[in-house]
């Protein structure tokens, strides 16, 4: 059974805002959902496989914008994507640098320093904050 988890307006590197969640994350293979994130339910899988939160230099609430995705996952079959966002605190994988094209690989695949999350969809478009990862992936496991 698929688990939808998010939003909260806490910060997933604070073990009371977030609760059982980060529980998730650490499930033994047998026991594994599949699971979507959204803000809180995305930060803290990203924080818990190595990422960084944190907090964008303008916040993102209610802004509606052009979504460059990888087209695979959850964007299969998706071609043009317009999304509201709602985030103060972004997702910083380590290694994807201000200015890459998203047809660089860079863009798309994972970092060194988080080689178990794969970037799915970025917000390239802010000229304040650099992309924004808006969404990601697991590489083993159904989140």
């Amino acid at each position: 059974m698929p688990v939808v988890v998010g939003p909260g307006s806490c910060h997933p590197s604070i073990p009371s805002d977030v609760g059982f969640i980060n529980k998730l994350w650490k499930l033994d293979d047998p026991h594994m959902l599949p699971i979507l994130g959204i803000r809180l339910g995305f930060q803290s899988p990203s924080l818990s496989h190595g990422a960084e939160v944190k907090k964008l230099r303008r916040a993102c609430h209610g802004i509606v914008g052009r979504v460059p995705h990888s087209g695979s996952n959850i964007f299969a079959g998706i071609s043009d994507l317009d999304a509201t966002q709602y985030r103060s605190p972004g997702v910083d994988l380590g290694g994807v640098q201000k200015g890459l094209s998203d047809a660089e690989h860079a863009f798309w695949g994972p970092t060194e320093k988080c080689p178990s999350l794969q970037p799915l969809a970025w917000d390239s478009s802010d000229e304040i904050n650099g992309p924004i990862l808006m969404r990601l992936r697991h590489t083993t496991k159904p989140f």
